[in-house]
C-alpha cells in the first residue's frame, strides 16, 4: 500500500515537472495557423463565410507577422515579438501612413498576448494556434 502511494506520488511529481517546462525561443520559431468555424445562430443553423483564418509566423530574429483572414477583412501586422516564461507577447510596429490604417488590412489591436501551452500549441485568447508543419 505504501509502495503504490510513493510510486502514485513520484509519478504525480514527474508528470507535473514535464509540463511546466519553460519552452525558449528557438523552440517557437516557426509558423502556426488555427481556424475557426462558421458563426452559429440562435436557431441552430449557421451563417456561411464568417470563419476566420490565424496565421503566425516567428522568426529567430525576434520579428513576427501575424494574420487574421475573414470575409471581407484581412488585419496584418509585423513587429516584435519577446517571450517571458510561458507567455508571449507581440508588438505591431507603429503605422504612419494614414491610407494604410483606414485599409481593412489595418489591425487595430496593435498588441497581442500569447500563451505557450507547449512547443507546438499557442493559445490566443480562445484560439488554439497550431504548428503548421
Amino acid at each position: 500500500m505504501k509502495a503504490n502511494i510513493i510510486l502514485g506520488l513520484l509519478i504525480g511529481f514527474t508528470y507535473s515537472c514535464s509540463t511546466s517546462k519553460i519552452i525558449n525561443n528557438n523552440d517557437l520559431i516557426g509558423s502556426f495557423y488555427a481556424e475557426t468555424g462558421d458563426i452559429r445562430t440562435k436557431r441552430g443553423g449557421y451563417i456561411g463565410g464568417t470563419s476566420t483564418r490565424y496565421y503566425l509566423e516567428l522568426s529567430a530574429d525576434n520579428v513576427f507577422y501575424f494574420e487574421m483572414r475573414g470575409s471581407g477583412y484581412r488585419p496584418e501586422c509585423t513587429g516584435r515579438w519577446e517571450q517571458k516564461g510561458n507567455i508571449l507577447f507581440l508588438k505591431c510596429k507603429e503605422e504612419n501612413d494614414i491610407a494604410a490604417m483606414l485599409s481593412s488590412d489595418y489591425m487595430n489591436q496593435r498588441e497581442h498576448t500569447i500563451k505557450i501551452l507547449n512547443k507546438d500549441k499557442l493559445k490566443l485568447g480562445k484560439i488554439i494556434l497550431r504548428r503548421k508543419q
